[in-house]
């Protein structure tokens, strides 16, 4: 009985505090490409977003957490269950650029992203130089 009670205090603290990280929108970052995984990749996720009755399917090779303390596959491991992952959402000229991107082309996509909701508001979609 002792030891139960003993890893529960130690347990609850830190459940509580991974809660509090997924209540609030998270601030991130990605980097990949649109459409599916390709020879090359890191591809740490797949992430499918929804926008209205169509589906986008991401392929990430980088994640960044640029606001609150979790980390990025944490994120993306909250996510992994559902199909599609995400709902998105922001400036239709955003939203635009990142469903009519060439697969062929690097981007970095950022947006707040409400885990519990399941919805990404973007900000950002901008390609990248390509490595030389």
């Amino acid at each position: 009985m002792r030891i139960a009670l003993a890893v529960a205090l130690l347990v609850a603290p830190m459940l509580a505090y991974a809660g509090d990280d997924f209540a609030r929108p998270l601030l991130l970052r990605f980097e990949g490409h649109v459409g599916a995984s390709r020879e090359g990749d890191r591809n740490i996720f797949e992430l499918t977003m929804r926008r209205e009755n169509r589906v986008v399917r991401f392929t990430i090779d980088e994640v960044w957490v640029l606001s609150g303390d979790a980390l990025g596959m944490q994120v993306l491991d909250q996510l992994r269950p559902y199909d599609p992952n995400v709902s998105v959402a922001g400036p239709r000229e955003v939203v635009d650029r990142l469903e009519h991107a060439d697969p062929n082309d690097r981007l970095e996509v950022t947006g707040f992203l409400r885990v519990g909701q399941r919805i990404l508001q973007l900000s950002g979609v901008e390609r990248l130089q390509k490595k030389r």
